[in-house]
């Protein structure tokens, strides 16, 4: 710890000096995060070794990885550069974009670079260039090869970075500079708007390069606009970037700017989790009323679906949901008995949709609207028709809904033994369902 930490500044003379980076694990006992070979099960001597044991497949002690100083940029700062993203279509921004640009172009104070990112597999480039009367400046166009372990979305902060770098440079060199601004175009949105907001996160670095450059830029009376212009929408400029940034994918040998970036490390982590996930799912004994596999995609048959409805076809599918058969297992929520209210047999999803015979005639609009395919748990939850007839059938009943189970089912007979609750038979405890919201959230 630096002798000028507030807290070192705050401690006694006796208070021990700095210590070396060394462990003190002289017998051994412990295995460094870097060892990609293990036999037995491993153990680390901390739990930040255990989570960098995690990713050792992706960064090892001499790897150059992404850095920044999370102090660099104050949570208060507020910055003046022009940042800009329309939320107009491709096509009137593009035609919008042409208006401006004839604008910059006849102001001679004005100067103008066009940024762009490129992949190809799995190499990393990036491409910019400036304009001059209208058209690309072969002398002020540049490519850069960044390597195998960055995203597009790096390469596009990376050249807009390179392009503000370059501009103070050029006011630099010339002695007859009249710019007044600096206009940067990129077409990924991320990075545009990632520089609006510069909090700790992927790409800072280049946040704080692009920042500290801009204050350069006003102290000689220069403003910065960084701007979202659309992709292949034939804006000269832009196909120039794009065609250097592709351009810079090939070249291999100049691995100067290339390192591995915190959004690379981000995807491949998730893609490794996925993939764990996936072959967990294959040999677990656990969630086996829900059909198919993981998927990291929206299931389409929800998409016209409300939240509170996605919510409620979830809980039927996986079995986890207000129910009798779930609630019962759960000594908070005071369920006595897993039996259904209509006293046949346990209050499960395939008991309400197709058995219970308190919900006979919603089931019967039910397979009408399902015809002609059969009625069954599968063809209900997990086809296009049949999730929309299900809708139908929970709007009419509400079932498998906390206000069902708090309410009761309000189809009991007046005849029948119906609890403090509403319910045959057993009492069913409120518990914690009643502090909860619709999706089981407290």
């Amino acid at each position: 710890m630096p002798e000028i930490h507030p807290i070192r500044v705050r401690c006694p003379d006796s208070y021990p000096p700095c210590y070396s980076t060394g462990r003190g694990d002289e017998n051994g006992l412990f295995n460094q995060w870097h060892e990609l070979e293990l036999e037995g099960s491993a153990r680390y001597q901390t739990q930040l070794d255990r989570i960098l044991a995690s990713v050792n497949h992706f960064i090892q002690p001499s790897s150059d990885v992404e850095t920044f100083n999370t102090c660099a940029i104050p949570p208060w700062y507020q910055h003046d550069v022009d940042v800009s993203v329309s939320l107009s279509s491709k096509e009137e921004e593009a035609i919008n974009h042409e208006a401006l640009f004839e604008r910059i172009r006849r102001d001679p104070g004005q100067m103008l670079y066009y940024t762009d990112g490129s992949m190809l597999d799995k190499h990393v480039g990036a491409g910019l260039v400036q304009m001059q009367d209208g058209k690309a400046s072969l002398n002020h166009s540049h490519s850069q090869y960044l390597g195998t372990q960055m995203e597009v979305y790096d390469a596009e902060m990376w050249a807009i970075q390179k392009a503000v770098a370059l501009s103070i440079t050029s006011n630099s060199t010339s002695s007859t500079s009249h710019t007044q601004h600096l206009w940067i175009f990129s077409d990924n949105q991320s990075a545009v708007k990632r520089i609006a907001k510069p909090t700790p996160g992927p790409g800072f670095n280049l946040v704080i390069s692009i920042l500290k450059h801009a204050r350069l830029l006003e102290n000689r009376g220069i403003q910065l606009h960084i701007s979202w212009v659309p992709g292949h929408s034939d804006v000269e400029g832009n196909e120039h970037a794009d065609r250097l940034a592709k351009e810079g994918t090939t070249l291999q040998d100049d691995t100067r700017e290339a390192y591995i970036s915190l959004a690379y490390l981000g995807r491949m982590v998730k893609n490794q989790r996925f993939q764990e996930w996936q072959e967990q799912w294959k040999t677990s004994i656990v969630g086996r009323s829900y059909q198919g596999s993981p998927t990291a995609k929206f299931s389409p048959l929800a998409k016209e679906l409300s939240r509170h409805q996605v919510a409620t076809l979830t809980q039927l599918r996986t079995g986890h949901g207000y129910f009798n058969s779930y609630l019962q297992r759960i000594p908070s929520a005071e369920v006595a008995s897993a039996f259904c209210t209509c006293g046949r047999k346990h209050q499960t999803p395939e008991h309400l949709l197709l058995y219970c015979p308190l919900y006979s005639k919603e089931r019967k609009e039910m397979a009408r609207a399902l015809k002609p395919i059969p009625l069954t748990k599968t063809t209900v939850l997990y086809t296009l028709k049949g999730t929309k007839a299900l809708t139908t059938f929970l709007q009419s009943t509400n079932v498998a809904t906390r206000q069902w189970i708090l309410r009761g089912s309000q189809e009991n007979s007046p005849d029948e033994d119906v609890g403090n609750n509403g319910w045959r038979g057993e009492r069913v405890g409120w518990g914690r369902l009643a502090n909860t919201d619709e999706n089981g959230e407290t």
